[in-house]
């Protein structure tokens, strides 16, 4: 018997007693501090100890401000829900914007404001070039061109930038406030003013003959490359007008920095951590920062020295994720009001196009941190089958926030409940 119980505390010690040498503990825990070593290295630089943000913007001045909008169909609760749970899981601020909905008849509403905007944009292109009568000037460019492409009427109308974007040397002031409304904001039946200038601008319909592309309103390529057979479509009207809403309220407002989201995302979970020390690295004149988009080689330019996750623009659509500086915000508005520019084509190709006219300073994350759910049919292409056909070719996330989301609902949901005592 005291045979089997000598045996029996012998196997004990053996399977209580620590592998390895003895110091391995010593090697691990920090006597004095009571820290890990892996935990004291990731207390050792100044990164280490940055302030949480609720924008995750960088601001250079104490008193600057900045914000979260996310551009928001105000009937899609299920998003905006959605989208709470994130800024509540990232303990972020969101500021919804009304998106415009086409689909709003009421008097002023969003069906009214695409409508009167689309007829806008064939009137510009066929009648009014700049606000001058269309026999001051050509009726279409010298380098006029339809036959060389199947897809673009090659400069199908004359086109010129406005005056203030010709101006553009000024915006390097950041202490220049621009006019709030300018151009193309006054085809917009929501601005002020916008009824005393109607009134001064009647419009004509469009031609009755001739091409469709100049009998219906198409979208434009780059500048006045106009598109045979795709017609602007109501739905980029109202996605490019609810993104100047958003630019408007942050240059109204004078936040140094603002990212706009679109209300069908899903964000990297170490947003912040990712770019908490990576901001003060980026170039001090950038305008724009793609955190998401869509069918984009960003991977051909090389990441900037010291912010590994930036690159210098090269291809990018989608806006379903962007930040924009204050001077970006004011240079932007400037541009997309612009009237032979203005509306023309979907917003991200807007964008897009401007960034490869080196019209703005635009850098890119890459790998994206935030990229679209693609959870139900998209608001702006609607039931095409394109929508239903295209992935973000860039990839998923490494770390989902609506995943963690998710998976913490459904712990909620198994946990059995808690007896009462």
């Amino acid at each position: 018997m005291s045979y089997i119980l000598i045996v029996g505390i012998f196997c004990l010690i053996v399977l209580t007693t620590p592998l390895g040498p003895p110091t391995a503990q010593a090697r691990v825990k920090d006597p004095q501090h009571g820290l890990s070593y892996r935990a004291q290295l990731a207390r050792l630089l100044p990164k280490d100890f940055l302030l949480h943000s609720r924008t995750l913007l960088p601001l250079q001045s104490p008193t600057d401000t900045a914000a979260i909008y996310v551009v928001s169909l105000a009937r899609r609760q299920d998003r905006r829900k959605t989208m709470s749970e994130v800024a509540n899981a990232l303990d972020l601020d969101f500021t919804f914007v009304d998106a415009t909905d086409f689909n709003d008849a009421a008097p002023g509403g969003g069906a009214e404001i695409v409508d009167t905007i689309m007829q806008r944009v064939g009137w510009q292109r066929w009648f009014r070039i700049d606000e001058r009568d269309l026999d001051e000037r050509e009726t279409l460019p010298k380098d006029y061109d339809q036959d060389s492409s199947p897809e673009f009427v090659y400069h199908a109308f004359p086109f010129e930038w406005s005056q203030e974007v010709k101006d553009m040397e000024g915006l390097e002031e950041e202490n220049e406030v621009p006019q709030m409304y300018a151009g193309a904001d006054f085809w917009d039946v929501s601005v002020p003013g916008s009824a005393e200038w109607a009134a001064e601008h009647p419009m004509q319909p469009l031609p009755t003959s001739g091409p469709l592309w100049r009998t219906q309103v198409n979208s434009a390529g780059l500048l006045n490359h106009v598109r045979k057979s795709e017609p602007l479509r109501k739905a980029a009207i109202a996605c490019w007008h609810s993104h100047v809403v958003a630019l408007r309220d942050m240059v109204q407002k004078g936040h140094a920095a603002a990212l706009i989201l679109e209300d069908d995302i899903d964000i990297e979970f170490d947003i912040e951590k990712i770019l908490a020390p990576q901001w003060p690295h980026l170039p001090a004149d950038w305008d724009i920062v793609y955190l998401g988009h869509c069918h984009s080689q960003e991977y051909r330019n090389n990441p900037l020295q010291s912010a590994p996750r930036f690159r210098v623009t090269h291809h990018t659509l989608c806006t379903h994720g962007y930040a924009v500086s204050r001077k970006g915000a004011r240079k932007i508005l400037k541009l997309l009001r612009s009237a032979d520019y203005a509306y023309s084509k979907p917003i991200d190709h807007g964008l897009k196009d401007l960034v490869q006219q080196h019209l703005l300073q635009s850098y890119s994350a890459y790998p994206p941190l935030v990229v679209q759910r693609k959870e139900d049919i998209s608001d702006i292409i609607g039931n095409a089958t394109f929508n239903w056909s295209w992935n973000d070719v860039e990839g998923e996330l490494v770390d989902s926030a609506v995943a963690r989301i998710r998976a913490h609902e459904q712990k909620q949901k198994v946990r059995p409940p808690m007896n009462n005592l």
